[in-house]
């Protein structure tokens, strides 16, 4: 049996069963950090400026008659702006989609699997898609594996 890879866009109007996931992610992994996500929550479920993808495995099933694939399991996400932007422009970076939150579900099971480069590349994928130069992010020093990852 194979592990398959895919993502989902989440929002208010697609794959509805992944937002508990988002939810997760948002107050135990970004509040600590950056406080409240509501308004984040907000603009990601009704699309108003951003988009959150997630990153799923799915195993095959075998070829025996009547194997059913497995429920796809979340891997990580990746939330970013819609639209590129300028706002990093005396920085160098200009015509660039914001990444807003790239995390992985268990960094302790998924770290090194190459989930993190597959999340970062659907959001460059994206971006040259959408006539951007590229992607940008920006680190809290208080997570100095995103800092390494990145």
């Amino acid at each position: 049996m194979a592990k398959k890879l895919s993502f989902v866009v989440v929002s208010n109007n697609s794959n509805t069963e992944f937002i508990p996931f988002l939810k997760e992610v948002l107050d135990s992994m970004i509040s600590p950090i950056y406080g409240p996500q509501e308004k984040a929550l907000f603009s990601i479920l009704q699309s108003v400026d951003r988009r959150c993808e997630v990153l799923l495995s799915t195993v095959e099933p075998s070829s025996s008659p009547g194997t059913q694939p497995s429920p796809p399991v979340p891997l990580g996400l990746v939330v970013y702006k819609i639209k590129p932007t300028d706002e990093f422009a005396r920085f160098g970076v200009t015509n660039s989609v914001e990444i807003k939150t790239l995390c992985l579900a268990d960094p302790s099971k998924s770290s090194g699997k190459g989930y993190g480069s597959a999340l970062l590349d659907q959001v460059i994928e994206y971006a040259r898609k959408n006539g951007a130069n590229g992607a940008h992010v920006t680190v809290s020093n208080s997570k100095p594996d995103s800092c390494s990852f990145l």
